[in-house]
């Protein structure tokens, strides 16, 4: 049983934490211009990157699962109601969220401010955990607050609004900490699933960020493995990761093996990886000028802080002597140098030989990996100004002290000061009527989807007669259509891989309108009943059963790990007697 004084601890720093998300989250949502007919203190939100589309794809994903839809793929009211296959590409994981929050609030921006601070809190226990592997309390609390406060998670938020990959946030810290027991731990079992869990979730959660993360962790892991003098965790930690990524399949196979169905070359032509390198100004980094100079001076932030920090760590005698927590440094002090290097065109040869790096979209997100890098420094250089105090070197534990300090310090000030405060006063941020997505359009559609017509959900091409709509959900239709002859079912919605007719209960051809890609449907005469399903494809029941398997291993390997874990508790204390 727990001590009484543990369980207050721990409940300090959970209060702690909860505290510091709500200050970092909630003035995002009393920002921005007053709305007409509305209070100071009404919630609201600043005008943003992103929030366009995340609210629109939030709204129709919660629409689906209301439908009946496991996994809603189907966004229905999009490009002026001929709809999308978004969440066939974009990742789902945290429009479950706010779904799952929606029946709560009724109210979409309160679902907001929640999730938000749902992920701020998760996302700093998880840097609380990995940094209490070998910090005690108050610097593992510091490199939590520095997680939760550094400027690009504030960037994420207030100017960008990326809600897919503040969730991302959260398994960082968690992959390095299966990383860590997998290179310590004789039994590897748990851990090995505690990685697959995590780099699965990640995987559902925001894809670009998960890869480059891989590209910084994979290379250094023979580093790690050389200094725990484990290589074997090398093999455990490649059977974590596949299984993540098997855990994934029913959303990441599908998303490969049918991304010709789309056209996807507009988002490479719009943001091509190349160019998106920091202190590049080229293209749309001169349009927006300001946030591309906050980027930079983020990246700059974090290399010196991290630079610093190193120096004077590896300067320390008393670092020599922790191992543990040398060995640790060092490997993070590697990912972080490697994502800097990556943000920068430097790069761009050894760039260019990574296959399919453009999945990243955008160089400069990794300084996710280097935010969470610069926060595990500043909270090491802390633990190190405790032990100096502790040996009594009081000018070593003050200067350590100091830069531990100065580093948190800076970080936070400049993300309230030059990351929040500057949209105070921003346009508030105001839901479209029309939510159009030009990145996840069928081949088969007009490329622009501002050349769609608005025209009705369905009509006869032919014969005189009528069409009526019986049912009409995200991923499944019924039109009773009554006709003097045989004619043509228009129906509003792009005719994708997985949609499936049937008139009567048999099983009835779709073909594409030549100039909308919207479904044409022959029926004959009389009255029919016209039933419209969205189904899986091979690839999506291939990465179904793929998920399902790599589930089913999982359990096994919590089943299994768990008992060996307890066996030895469970022995009598006889049957370890020698007689």
């Amino acid at each position: 049983m727990m001590p009484i004084r543990e369980f207050k601890a721990r409940a300090l720093v959970a209060l702690f934490c909860i505290l510091a998300s709500v200050l970092a989250v909630a003035p995002f949502f009393f920002m921005g211009q007053t709305l007409p007919g509305g209070s100071r203190w009404d919630l609201r939100m600043p005008d943003s990157h992103d929030m366009y589309l995340h609210y629109d794809q939030m709204r129709d994903f919660y629409q689906g699962l209301a439908a009946g839809e496991l996994y809603p793929r189907w966004e229905q009211d999009t490009n002026y109601g001929f709809g999308a296959p978004t969440t066939c590409f974009y990742p789902p994981g945290v429009y479950y969220l706010t779904s799952e929050l929606y029946p709560f609030f009724h109210d979409w921006t309160a679902v907001l401010l929640v999730a938000h601070v749902l992920m701020m809190v998760a996302s700093g226990g998880a840097a609380y955990c990995l940094a209490r592997r070998y910090m005690s309390r108050l610097p593992a609390s510091i490199a939590m607050t520095a997680y939760i406060a550094f400027p690009y998670h504030a960037i994420d938020q207030y100017r960008r609004e990326a809600i897919a990959e503040l969730l991302s946030f959260i398994w960082m810290p968690l992959i390095l900490l299966f990383v860590d027991r997998l290179f310590s731990a004789k039994r590897s079992l748990l851990p090995a699933a505690g990685l697959a869990m995590s780099y699965g979730a990640f995987l559902w959660s925001h894809p670009p960020t998960a890869y480059q993360f891989a590209l910084v962790l994979c290379p250094m892991l023979p580093v790690l493995a050389a200094l725990r003098r484990n290589w074997r965790g090398l093999v455990w930690t490649a059977g974590g990761l596949i299984l993540g990524a098997g855990l994934s399949a029913a959303y990441m196979y599908p998303a490969a093996a049918e991304q010709n169905l789309i056209r996807h070359e507009i988002m490479d032509k719009i943001w091509p990886y190349h160019f998106t390198y920091l202190f590049m100004y080229a293209g749309y980094s001169k349009q927006y000028f300001e946030f591309f100079q906050l980027l930079n001076t983020s990246w700059r932030f974090y290399a010196v802080a991290g630079v610093i920090a190193a120096c004077v760590l590896f300067g320390f005698g008393r670092l020599r002597r922790n191992r543990a927590l040398r060995d640790s440094i060092l490997f993070w002090v590697c990912i972080g140098g490697l994502a800097s290097f990556l943000m920068l065109p430097i790069s761009a040869p050894f760039g260019r030989m990574i296959p399919r790096i453009e999945i990243g979209v955008f160089a400069w997100r990794m300084l996710a990996i280097t935010t969470l890098v610069a926060a595990l420094l500043a909270g090491a250089t802390i633990q190190l100004s405790l032990d100096a105090r502790a040996e009594r070197r009081r000018s070593a534990s003050a200067l350590l002290g100091i830069l531990g300090i100065a580093i948190v310090s800076a970080g936070v000030f400049f993300s309230i000061f030059d990351v929040m405060a500057p949209v105070n006063n921003q346009v508030a941020f105001q839901p479209k009527p029309e939510h159009l997505n030009y990145a996840i359009i069928p081949r088969t559609a007009p490329a622009s989807t501002s050349d769609l017509p608005r025209v009705d959900r369905i009509r006869l091409d032919g014969a005189p007669g009528s069409a009526t709509v019986r049912e009409w959900m995200p991923q499944h239709r019924v039109i009773d259509v009554d006709s003097r002859g045989a004619t043509r079912l228009f129906v509003r919605t792009f005719n994708y891989p997985g949609w499936m007719a049937k008139i009567d209960g048999f099983p009835a051809t779709l073909s594409a309108d030549g100039a909308t890609g919207a479904m044409l449907l022959a029926v004959p005469p009389g009255e029919h009943s016209v039933v419209i399903d969205f189904l899986d494809t091979p690839a999506r029941r291939l990465g179904a059963r793929i998920s399902l398997l790599s589930f089913l291993l999982t359990l096994a390997a919590l089943a299994i790990g768990s008992f060996k874990e307890l066996r030895p508790a469970r022995e009598s204390p006889a049957s370890s007697v020698v007689p």
